[in-house]
């Protein structure tokens, strides 16, 4: 017997098909244009039916980052709605590297009730947030704001995550944080919970 289509094959081998086609080695960028919010993977363009039976799949199997800038409500509108909410709960993995906090507390009241919600009723069980090493340095010196790192570590508390982690850079590379990365969680742990932490 000869299969001339895709849609010909059993389901159980169309995705592991989708499965080989939609895995990226590297983390996938959340933000989409405020005026084109489009589906990541061109396949999930192609029909109605290959968007239903994709979609999880590619959603749950990779890792996505989101960078969060001085305004990042235009960048993240259509991940934040109501209607993609769906998506959000199947992510299993996400790294977000907080170059900015946002205007108008975007971390703290817009980005990390959805992180909740997608670890509570999702699928989230992977978390890293990422922030500069000036900035964290500047909070354990009691010199930076450090209510949006309170907000970060309640999350990071959650039992129902696997692995939540901070994690410091030096590096900027054209206003994005980029590594090598220092892991920071165990400190994190220590500011918050009123201990004495040496800077090394």
């Amino acid at each position: 017997m000869s299969f001339s289509l895709l849609l010909d094959l059993p389901p159980e081998l169309r995705s592991k098909i989708y499965a080989l086609i939609c895995t990226s080695a590297d983390p996938i960028s959340l933000a989409f244009p405020l005026a084109f919010p489009a589906p990541h993977h061109p396949l999930l363009l192609v029909s109605t039916q290959l968007y239903h039976e994709i979609r999880p799949i590619y959603f749950a199997l990779n890792t996505f980052t989101l960078t969060i800038h001085r305004k990042p409500e235009a960048e993240y509108h259509h991940f934040l709605s109501p209607p993609f909410r769906d998506n959000r709960l199947q992510i299993p993995s996400i790294i977000i590297s907080c170059c900015r906090f946002g205007s108008k507390h975007f971390l703290r009241c817009s980005l990390l009730p959805q992180i909740e919600d997608m670890i509570l009723n999702g699928r989230l069980r992977r978390l890293e947030f990422q922030v500069s090493e000036e900035y964290w340095e500047g909070v354990r010196r009691g010199v930076r704001d450090a209510r949006a790192l309170g907000a970060i570590f309640r999350v990071l508390r959650d039992p129902y995550l696997e692995r939540g982690r901070l994690c410091a850079a030096k590096e900027w590379t054209e206003g994005n944080l980029e590594g090598p990365w220092r892991d920071v969680t165990m400190e994190l742990m220590e500011f918050e919970s009123g201990k004495d932490v040496c800077i090394t």
